[in-house]
């Protein structure tokens, strides 16, 4: 089996399930090293078992993300096992879900202030004590790709006010969703990418993904393409039914997303 990524030092975080998951099992299976973060060592082992049977290497840490100290001790764990080297960062790690559940239908003003710290300590500071510390590996080695798995909430109001800062992109579709290891394949596109610096600093949704490196799911399915004027009908009741009679090829123009979301 190819391994496109052999050689190559991987971290990513809240791996222990989920999309983490997903994206660890894939960069071992192209033959990368990865270090996989939760906050349960017995989890993240049984990640990590099945990861390595794909291949690569695959070593577990438990590492809570809003705390910079435990994030600062496994990026010197990875400079002093490596030598230095990390060429791949998935910032994933999320912790609000519970707190989103309980405070669904609220105003802002009605949740309790600390809903804030419940939902972005682990995602959004999170993710950016990881990148601090991961790009103190990285520049100086001039290379380096940082992954920030994310959400539609960045665009336009979704569940509640912390949330949607601290998110850029959603999916609600989930009878044809797209597997967890999906995102992986795609972690791997981008990180084998010679051009991939023509990518730095955009959002890049899945099916686009999809589209620009030829993927399909692991299952065999081809990747929804939720930006296509079809699937974006088939969410308006009133239009629904104009979806099944549009060819997929027509997308939504994303200045047209832009302005829908923008507030004027």
């Amino acid at each position: 089996m190819a391994a496109p990524m052999k050689g190559q030092v991987c971290v990513v975080t809240g791996a222990s399930r989920g999309i983490g998951r997903g994206i660890a099992l894939q960069l071992c299976q192209a033959g990368a090293t990865v270090y996989i973060t939760g906050r349960h060592m017995d989890t993240l082992r049984a990640t990590a078992e099945e990861a390595q049977s794909r291949g690569g290497q695959c070593v577990p840490v438990v590492c809570d993300s809003s705390q910079e100290s435990e994030v600062q001790s496994l990026f010197e764990q990875v400079d002093r096992e490596q030598q230095g080297r990390l060429d791949v960062l998935v910032n994933n790690a999320y912790a609000g879900v519970l707190a989103i559940i309980n405070n669904t239908k609220k105003a802002f003003w009605e949740s309790p202030a600390s809903i804030w710290d419940d939902i972005n300590n682990v995602g959004l500071r999170g993710h950016y004590l990881c990148s601090v510390y991961g790009a103190r590996l990285m520049v100086p080695a001039g290379r380096g790709l940082i992954v920030v798995i994310s959400s539609i909430g960045g665009l336009q109001y979704l569940f509640n006010v912390p949330y949607g800062v601290g998110k850029a992109a959603f999916r609600s579709d989930f009878s044809s969703a797209e597997t967890t290891e999906m995102s992986g394949k795609c972690v791997v596109a981008l990180a084998t990418d010679p051009n991939i610096l023509s990518l730095s600093g955009k959002v890049l949704p899945s099916c686009d993904l999809a589209r620009r490196y030829g993927l399909r799911d692991v299952d065999g399915r081809p990747v929804q393409d939720y930006l296509s004027l079809s699937s974006v009908l088939s969410h308006v009741s009133t239009m629904g039914w104009l979806a099944s009679y549009l060819p997929g090829f027509l997308r939504m123009p994303k200045w047209i997303m832009t302005l829908y979301t923008s507030k004027f």
